[in-house]
């Protein structure tokens, strides 16, 4: 991203290249409030924009690095005489130094470098300043070296500046003193402390924040320390002058959680949020009792860390599964209880090794993804998400909903190197084997701990899902010759459809495969020269409709089948050139009369199935829908507007711009837009998929800006 967004009333657009970080400071003085915004990128620049309330904001400086990428900033401010309020500006760059910046706002124009410091051994990932209730001013930075530093500036009071090496056995410590000169003032900086005790780099430093202790403010001496090594530390001097320490390590021991990018206190310094590698955000809670150093996990966010390629509702309603180019599978559920109603992440599914590139469901607690492979995996619920779900959906008869509950395999595990998951009996450690014929998982033993999948009550945490919510694999679907990229079901007749990529048209064949005995049904389905980018079902089975990049559709119909393995469906009418650019999505109403398809070209394009006494005549193109962007994605209720003649449908459709808008549409009354999303509500980036819930006008959106959002449509 290359521009920088405050708020909501001003997008900035100074960096030539992503912005990689900002911080901001406000000084006050004789009671105005000057606001200070620092931003860094990879164009070298690091860009200083200042504003008061009621004016534009302004550029009042730009730092341009040579060869040399700012990586994390602080501001903050020094204690200088009153009238000579001075902000110092610190750096962290990959040339492992920390450059620092003065400004005196009263007499400057520019910030003016004053020093480099020297002491890291690697890249300087994060700064943040801090003045103790003596007013020294500490700066904490953290590096990929594995240290934390801490450097101590103070007023220079016409006192000698000692210079000493203090060598030890590994490490050489520099306490030499440095000079910081102001026009009628100076300080002093020093090494304070240099912290080790994480094994990996260093990517965050936080501060606890100033509180309100016996009626004055205070800074409590409290570092929050977050690293790649799955830990947060949180480290205290033991005295006014003592030794720094860590006094709490918070993380996770083992296990498959990745390292944590950044932490930070809450206001009061009773909470920490942590971000980490799978795109969750741990919280934690100092305890109120003494002694104040126990923390607990609570329930953290969870969501997706790269595009949202995929969505499908549970048959049932109760929750829906997305699946993202970050290679997992999740499933998210509306948790109503006494104290919340909100969405969860209730389980991780599939944790793969290839991108993923759709799901859908076959029958409640069944489903079908598709990933940059050729092969499509089946996935069934185990018995313990199912009765885990019954409680936290409060839906007491969901187990007698099941088929075969008590057969069910309690978990699943992933092996080491395996692309398969294996499921987990409830009856000992050892796993048995659903999927004959992997060759992923040949000669490989899953280890798990099937009591603490049992245990698994309420909202699971981070480090439960990426544990112990697997759902084992109990089939796999080959015949393509190329990485997939679409999937359709038919629960009607017991069929899903499925294409690959394809250059040419015998790789665009649609394949069907039987969802009773999972055998690959005949003939292929033709009519496309390349991908078929979405494929789609009638609401009765009858029909199915795919559409490509060739610019066409393809309408084919159900007829009685001719031989056990044959499906039935014949290619019935095509659609040759129906948009002038690639079709993206396609959907049929709920009375099955039209089908509408969604394209580059910023159309959409609704579709009337003509038939008489049952039998097929044609197709015709009914309206074209215009928009300002490319449409990529598209849903249509199952619940009408309206009843009778007068009844509309509703449809939701996603662009490429990440806005959403809302349409009407009857053979009657035409096909309008009738609302458009405020953006603050939408997506930043496309929509990849939209899902209506099978029984509500609820629908669910996925983008590629990662984010999965959920939208309710009262009338």
């Amino acid at each position: 991203m290359k521009r920088l967004f405050l708020a909501k009333f001003e997008s900035l657009n100074h960096h030539s290249a992503p912005v990689t970080v900002v911080t901001s400071y406000t000084l006050t003085v004789e009671g105005k409030s000057t606001h200070y915004l620092v931003s860094g990128g990879t164009d070298g620049k690091v860009i200083i924009y200042k504003w008061t309330p009621g004016t534009a904001i302004e550029v009042i400086d730009t730092i341009q690095f040579k060869a040399v990428y700012p990586l994390s900033l602080s501001l903050h401010q020094l204690p200088t005489n009153k009238g000579e309020e001075t902000l110092i500006l610190a750096i962290g760059a990959t040339d492992t130094k920390i450059h620092l910046h003065t400004f005196t706002p009263a007499k400057d124009t520019k910030f003016t470098q004053v020093l480099k410091l020297n002491g890291h051994d690697d890249w300087v990932r994060s700064l943040q300043f801090a003045t103790s209730d003596n007013l020294q001013v500490i700066l904490a930075s953290g590096g990929q070296d594995r240290y934390i530093r801490l450097w101590r500036i103070e007023q220079l009071n016409g006192q000698l500046i000692e210079q000493k090496q203090v060598i030890g056995q590994t490490t050489q410590l520099s306490t030499r003193a440095y000079q910081i000169n102001l026009p009628t003032q100076a300080f002093y900086l020093q090494l304070d402390a240099v912290l080790y005790g994480h094994e990996a780099p260093v990517y965050s430093v936080n501060w606890h924040p100033k509180i309100l202790k016996d009626g004055k403010v205070h800074q409590p001496m409290e570092l929050l320390t977050a690293s790649a090594d799955k830990s947060l530390m949180i480290w205290s001097p033991t005295g006014p002058d003592g030794v720094w320490l860590y006094q709490c390590q918070l993380g996770e021991v083992g296990g498959k959680t990745a390292g944590f990018f950044g932490a930070k206190f809450s206001s009061q310094g009773d909470r920490i949020l942590a971000n980490g590698y799978g795109g969750a955000v741990h919280v934690w809670e100092r305890e109120k009792a003494e002694p104040r150093d126990n923390w607990n996990s609570k329930q953290g966010i969870s969501g997706h860390t790269k595009s949202v390629t995929g969505v499908s509702w549970d048959p049932l309603g109760h929750y829906f599964v997305t699946t993202s180019l970050d290679q997992t599978c999740r499933a998210f559920s509306l948790i109503q209880n006494e104290t919340e109603q909100a969405w969860h992440e209730v389980s991780r599914p599939q944790i793969h090794g290839y991108d993923l590139k759709g799901v859908q469901f076959v029958k409640p607690f069944q489903y079908v993804s598709i990933a940059d492979e050729k092969v499509l995996r089946v996935f069934e619920a185990p018995k313990s998400f199912i009765t885990n779900l019954g409680t936290l959906v409060n839906d007491a008869e969901l187990v007698n909903k099941v088929d075969n509950l008590e057969n069910r395999p309690l978990a699943a595990n992933l092996p080491a190197l395996g692309l398969s998951n294996k499921a987990i009996d409830d009856e000992s450690n050892i796993p048995f084997q659903v999927v004959d014929d992997d060759e992923d998982n040949e000669g490989q033993e899953a280890v798990a701990a099937p009591n603490r999948a049992a245990g698994i009550e309420g909202i699971p945490f981070e480090e439960d899902l990426l544990q112990v919510t697997l759902w084992p694999e109990v089939e796999k679907l080959y015949g393509h010759g190329y990485e997939m990229v679409s999937i359709a079901n038919n629960p009607h007749h017991k069929v899903i459809a499925s294409a690959c990529k394809a250059t040419d048209s015998n790789s665009a064949h649609i394949k069907l495969y039987s969802t009773e005995d999972w055998r690959l049904l005949q003939p292929d389905l033709e009519g496309h020269n390349l991908t078929v980018t979405q494929l789609k079902f009638s609401n009765n089975g009858d029909y199915l409709v795919s559409v490509s990049r060739d610019r066409s559709w393809c309408l084919y119909k159900r007829f009685e089948p001719q031989a056990k393995l044959d499906h039935g469906y014949k290619l019935v009418f095509q659609g040759q050139k129906a948009h002038s650019r690639i079709i993206w999505d396609t959907k049929f109403t709920p009375d099955n009369k039209y089908f509408l398809t969604a394209s580059r070209d910023k159309t959409v394009k609704v579709w009337e199935i003509k038939e008489n006494n049952g039998e097929f005549e044609g197709v015709g193109l009914v309206e074209t829908i215009k928009f300002e962007e490319s449409v990529t994605s598209m849903s249509i209720s199952n619940k009408l507007i309206g009843e009778g003649e007068s009844s509309k449908y509703l449809i939701v459709v996603g662009l490429e711009s990440g806005d959403i808008s809302a349409l009407e549409g009857s053979k009657i009354g035409g096909w309008n837009i009738v609302k458009t999303l405020d953006k603050k509500f939408s997506h930043q980036a496309g929509v990849n998929r939209i899902e209506f819930h099978p029984f509500e006008n609820t629908f669910v959106t996925c983008s590629e800006d990662t984010s999965v959002k959920v939208f309710n449509i009262t009338f």
